[in-house]
């Protein structure tokens, strides 16, 4: 605990004053009113204010010592670097707004907060000593152990969030959809994993897929997708999903997997994936409400079971999978118009909302095949289903103008401020 107060106390902006103070006894009180002080005054702040912070903090640290851990591999010239009076910020931002959190935040995570930076020190010194394997593996036990309490906090809050109790009803009803309650083909886990997603008997597209997919197996492969009117856009090199428009459901799109697929993105089923993309998209479009977020938005993201028959070819070149995704078609501008916005078009604005949406969603692969410009002059989030390994900063870089770039080099070392 005294070490605790020692580092805390550290952080501190009074700590000037009491390194003034020579004598032990006044000190260690000292310190002790600095803690009470903290405690008692932060809470004027709003508490989503601190908890915003808190995030934020965590985040550009959480990305600073994976960059830190990475050194021998990282293209410096790719890459944020922060120097040491940057991350010192960081650190004492983290743990004032920690602090300031009070019955929120439990002592093993404060525990956490010490720990993690008592790693990363050790891993300066050993920087500092040219023992690059130790510091290598300090900086990613620091890495860990932020990420860790930079996930939690992402989570509490969206318990809190009072505008997420619509998300949280949907996701423990069930969605009235019949030939999803007949279809014996799909197992339990499936079904228990889909069913918050899934569209409606009501939803304005339904009878024109089940027009489309009740009569025959339209996803065998590409050829009986495309005799059965889709346009295929493009098929994921790495997701092997295929993006699609079809003449009957205008105005959306639908990402659908062929039966002859048998190939799966990092060991996972295509239903897996399917969850993921309608989770994240969920996830996004709460903090763009939520934070009145102008110049960014999401497609809405409905699963659509694959009735149980027809069913696909039962032999060892096919596979049956569950479900195909619906999603908006929102209207995107060509790949090379796209890169060319996001080279000239990004202001300081669109910055700091890209920066909020990264830190508090979570996820990873932000760069612009993923976040595509529309017609409608918003940045849409597309590709919604990658899983989280820290906060994803590098990818948008070098797309960036060099004024663009150093501004937002300049959001992560602060903390987005």
């Amino acid at each position: 605990m005294v070490n605790f107060i020692f580092i805390f106390s550290k952080f501190h902006p009074m700590v000037y004053m009491f390194n003034h103070l020579k004598n032990t006894f006044y000190r260690f009180y000292g310190l002790i009113f600095l803690l009470l002080f903290v405690v008692i005054i932060t809470p004027c702040v709003a508490i989503d204010q601190n908890q915003d912070n808190y995030i934020q903090a965590l985040g550009s640290l959480t990305f600073h010592t994976k960059i830190q851990s990475r050194l021998d591999e990282t293209n410096l010239e790719e890459s944020v670097i922060f120097d040491e009076q940057e991350a010192l910020k960081l650190w004492e931002l983290a743990f004032q707004t920690q602090a300031s959190l009070n019955n929120q935040v439990s002592n093993a995570f404060i525990t956490q907060l010490y720990q993690a930076y008592s790693f990363y020190e050790e891993g300066k010194s050993n920087l500092q000593l040219y023992q690059l394997k130790e510091a290598a593996l300090n900086f990613k036990q620091s890495f860990n152990l932020l990420c860790f309490l930079w996930e939690t906090a992402i989570d509490q809050e969206e318990k809190l969030d009072l505008n997420n109790v619509t998300a949280l009803i949907r996701a423990k009803q069930t969605v009235i959809n019949q030939d999803f309650e007949k279809n014996k083909a799909i197992p339990q886990k499936v079904r228990r994993a889909i069913a918050p997603y899934l569209i409606a008997d009501n939803h304005p597209m339904k009878n024109a897929l089940d027009t489309i997919f009740l009569k025959k197996r339209v996803t065998v492969d590409k050829k009986t997708f495309h005799a059965n009117g889709f346009k295929t856009l493009r098929k994921g090199p790495r997701s092997y999903v295929y993006v699609a428009r079809h003449p009957s459901i205008n105005g959306y799109l639908v990402k659908a997997y062929m039966d002859n697929e048998l190939d799966q993105k990092q060991n996972h089923p295509s239903w897996y994936w399917l969850t993921k993309r309608c989770e994240g998209a969920e996830k996004i479009a709460r903090i763009i409400a939520n934070r009145k977020i102008k110049h960014f938005t999401v497609a809405s993201k409905w699963i659509y079971p694959l009735p149980e028959n027809p069913a696909p070819p039962k032999n060892a070149s096919h596979t049956r999978h569950y479900a195909l995704l619906l999603v908006n078609d929102m209207n995107l501008v060509p790949h090379e118009v796209n890169l060319q916005v996001w080279q000239s078009g990004i202001t300081k604005e669109h910055l700091h909302e890209l920066y909020v949406i990264i830190t508090h969603a979570k996820g990873s692969s932000y760069r612009p095949d993923n976040i595509a410009y529309t017609h409608k002059g918003q940045f849409a989030f597309i590709d919604t289903e990658y899983p989280s390994k820290g906060p994803d900063y590098d990818r948008i870089r070098k797309y960036l103008s060099p004024e663009m770039r150093a501004y937002w080099d300049r959001l992560v070392k602060n903390g987005g401020r």
